[in-house]
């Protein structure tokens, strides 16, 4: 099982990276880390969200959410936005290139969902993969809070 987990994960790891060198300039590319990836999949998840809300996800602090977009800002990945109500508030949210980053990924997990439909033999079966996909993605979660 293993040694399966490891094809599939380096597969989506070498899909992604495609993704990366189709959007971002080669420039950009030298820039963009794997902790970029995570901030942008972690503000999509949020949607909209403030800077308090990036650092209490990410369990940073402020001042390493405000280098974190700034260096996102100048890549066109995020914008920011000042709250009509309260000016002090900054929103942040992705840019079409951020989402294009990001609907990569959305991609590339729809079409792994349509080969395992493709691979069982009913509909039980697949209850069972999703049963099991969804225990272990709640496990996941659980430990990293």
């Amino acid at each position: 099982m293993e040694e399966n987990f490891s094809v599939l994960v380096n597969y989506l790891w070498k899909e992604t990276m495609k993704n990366l060198n189709s959007i971002l300039t080669e420039q950009e590319l030298t820039k963009f880390c794997s902790n970029d990836y995570f901030y942008l999949s972690t503000i999509q998840e949020l949607g909209r969200p403030n800077f308090t809300m990036i650092a209490e996800t990410l369990q940073i602090s402020k001042p390493a959410v405000s280098v974190m977009i700034r260096k996102l800002l100048s890549m066109g990945l995020v914008e920011k936005e000042k709250s009509l109500e309260d000016r002090r508030v900054i929103y942040v949210q992705l840019t079409e290139k951020g989402k294009q980053l990001m609907k990569g990924d959305q991609d590339l997990y729809n079409n792994l969902s349509l080969d395992i439909k493709s691979i069982v033999k009913n509909e039980d079966e697949l209850s069972v993969i999703q049963t099991t996909i969804q225990q272990l993605a709640d496990r996941i979660k659980t430990k990293n809070k």
